[in-house]
């Protein structure tokens, strides 16, 4: 059954974005897919803050590689397990970031030998971010997921601010990836699937190009794409245009 996650960007429990939310939910839940959600109004997450702890520790990382692989015996294969705080981070099984979700596998080659490192994907991040708060959860949730739907609203033309703060800390996506310390193999991993949903009132000359690039940008670097952008602006709002809030077009030269 394939790990499908929800991801709600608006800072209210219970707006238009939460109500659009769940009523996707209930459709993804009738193709038989297991449904996770996670919730930017119930949670709390601090920005980035560009202290760099991520890629130190996957430095870490990488050293404890080369020191497995430096014991293991010629023309064989050594497997590296995850780390004792990414076990911890791990659910029961059956929900997002269990044993039994599915895996990557990286390659690090050491002299004639290549060394298999096979990284369940609920234990590929979690745990590399010093800031504990409910990232932590997210972390997790992503790692596992096969598919992500980003359900958004349109804040002059972007995120809302509390948003921007989970978007930013998927830095250590990129560590993984990119990084000076990055796990060959990871940046050409398949990239999974992002759906965004963008949610709003209408009215606003600027539009949402700005939200959508920033999504494809974050997501993007950690390891996804956007598949599809799905315009729902009006959605949920009152039907009759006069009482909808307008923006007066922009006069020229701004």
């Amino acid at each position: 059954m394939k790990n499908v996650l929800i991801i709600t960007g608006s800072p209210r429990r219970r707006g238009v974005c939460a109500r659009y939310a769940e009523e996707l939910a209930e459709s993804l839940r009738g193709m038989d897919v297991r449904v996770g959600q996670w919730n930017m109004a119930e949670s709390s997450v601090a920005g980035c803050n560009g202290c760099e702890a991520c890629r130190r520790r996957f430095a870490v990382l990488a050293n404890s590689e080369r020191a497995d692989a430096a014991g293991e015996s010629d023309g064989q294969l050594g497997t590296h397990s995850a780390p004792a705080h990414e076990a911890r981070g791990a659910s029961r099984s059956g929900q997002f970031g269990s044993s039994d979700s599915p895996s990557l596998t990286f390659q690090r080659p050491t002299g004639n030998d290549l060394v298999v490192i096979d990284r369940p994907i609920g234990a590929r991040v979690s745990g590399y971010c010093i800031i504990r708060d409910d990232m932590q959860k997210l972390y997790t949730m992503l790692d596992a997921a096969e598919e992500v739907h980003v359900v958004c609203p349109v804040y002059f033309a972007g995120p809302p601010g509390q948003f921007k703060c989970v978007l930013d800390r998927l830095q250590p996506y990129w560590e993984l990836r990119r990084g000076p310390h990055a796990l060959p193999g990871a940046a050409d991993a398949p990239k999974r699937p992002v759906t965004l949903h963008i949610i709003g009132a209408g009215g606003d000359p600027f539009g949402f190009a700005p939200l959508e690039t920033v999504i494809r940008s974050s997501f993007g670097a950690a390891g996804f794409r956007v598949s599809e952008v799905i315009d729902r602006v009006g959605w949920g709002q009152p039907e009759s245009e006069s009482e909808k809030q307008t923006f007066p077009a922009p006069s020229e030269g701004e």
